[in-house]
């Protein structure tokens, strides 16, 4: 409001100003450079062309001693630069006025000069009524958007709020709604939906290990107790030691799997303390296969391999144990007379077999934890062989992928990201 008062009625007032100024010292500047008649000769009708100022000299006390547009000069007028207001008729227009303005002296008199500000007066009224106006529309347009704004918002966090305490009260399939606006609240949303989802997928996954833990210790624990109860129910002396030995490889399975179970925590948490050096991974893998190859001809199946000569850096132990893990699987799960094909190359390294493979709605699952994907849980081993492999390759640096071998599994080993 400012810039529009200074760019339209100010400007124009300041120009009024200019020139009542530029008169004053217009005539304080005649009045000592003409004489006394030529003087009066300014204020005739003539001299003054604009109605905007009027000027009238008297020289004398008497009235008759006057001449310019006013018929006399009021006695309490101010000196310039002080101003003063006064009422003035005007005859052609059959109504006052009033004028602004003040006196110098001249030539033992003084000079009257004034301007018409009425108008102006005018304009300055209405730009204030305007401005007082549109101050008071903008305050209600600006509170009113301020509270459609705020209960917008409030509404908005009070969403996310009762989300967030149904979360907390257990139920895990909360999420925030989210709008067709495709705001920063919705994007937000959508962020929170996904961190919840991951929550539920984590708790799932505990969920799931823990059903797993119990499925799988219970037997042989039982298998333990049973035994060790057999065992204290002979008589002294009468202890086999085959016997024990049994209870010792029982135990020995339970213990493995937590150590396992340790281990895999640590290498996702990148806890575990690894030698990085040069390996050469096709030595890894014939050590590997040497060591699984009377496995496959016990089960009768045909083992071969295209090997070429690739160097890595790594730790040359936990490539070994996950060549050796990808190995043992696909022996135990190709079944009888399966064929495995392993396949090293300078990118990566391919293990397949022709056995049942895995669905393709399962292959996230045979990464979980104690993940299993015989329903029944009749087959050995505890789900936590790919799990670990995924963890020992996520920590140095290269990934695997698990594919449809039409028929048997192809699993992939990327040798670096």
């Amino acid at each position: 409001m400012s810039a529009v008062y200074y760019f339209s009625v100010g400007q124009v007032v300041r120009a009024q100003e200019r020139n009542f100024t530029e008169a004053v010292l217009q005539h304080r500047l005649l009045s000592t450079q003409l004489s006394l008649e030529d003087y009066k000769l300014q204020f005739t009708p003539e001299y003054q062309l604009s109605d905007v100022m009027s000027l009238s000299f008297q020289w004398t006390d008497s009235m008759h001693d006057i001449v310019g547009r006013l018929s006399h000069i009021p006695k309490n007028i101010a000196s310039c630069p002080l101003l003063s207001k006064f009422p003035v008729y005007q005859a052609r227009y059959d109504a006052i006025e009033i004028l602004t303005g003040c006196t110098i002296p001249a030539h033992d008199g003084r000079v009257l000069i004034a301007q018409n500000r009425q108008k102006l007066d005018r304009w300055e009224s209405l730009f204030r009524q305007a401005s007082i106006f549109t101050l008071c529309a903008t305050v209600l347009f600006g509170s009113l958007c301020g509270w459609w704004f705020s209960r917008k918002l409030i509404r908005k966090v009070t969403l996310f709020n009762h989300t967030v305490t149904k979360v907390e009260q257990g139920d895990m399939t909360a999420r925030v709604p989210e709008s067709h606006y495709g705001d920063e609240f919705d994007e937000m949303a959508q962020h929170t939906n996904r961190m919840l989802n991951q929550l539920e997928a984590t708790f799932e996954t505990i969920r799931g290990t823990t059903d797993a833990i119990a499925h799988d210790l219970r037997t042989p624990l039982n298998r333990m107790r049973l035994k060790l109860e057999r065992l204290v129910c002979l008589p002294d002396g009468k202890v086999k030691t085959d016997e024990l030995a049994d209870v010792l490889s029982e135990l020995d399975s339970v213990l493995s799997t937590f150590t396992s179970m340790l281990e895999l925590t640590k290498l996702e948490n990148g806890l575990l303390d690894t030698e990085l050096e040069s390996v050469d991974v096709r030595s890894v893998v014939e050590d590997a296969l040497e060591l699984v190859e009377p496995l496959t001809e016990e089960h009768q199946q045909t083992l071969v391999h295209q090997l070429e000569s690739v160097s890595i850096k790594g730790d040359r132990n936990l490539l070994f144990r996950t060549v050796y893990n990808l190995l043992d699987n696909a022996v135990k799960y190709a079944g009888e007379g399966a064929e495995i094909d392993v396949q090293l190359s300078a990118n990566k390294l391919v293990v397949s077999d022709t056995g049942p493979g895995i669905p393709e709605n399962d292959i996230e699952k045979a990464f979980q934890r104690l993940g299993r994907l015989d329903s029944s849980r009749t087959q050995q081993g505890y789900g936590l062989g790919l799990s670990i492999v995924k963890a020992i390759l996520n920590q140095q640096g290269m990934s695997i992928e698990l594919k449809d071998n039409k028929p048997g599994l192809k699993v992939v080993i990327h040798l670096s990201k």
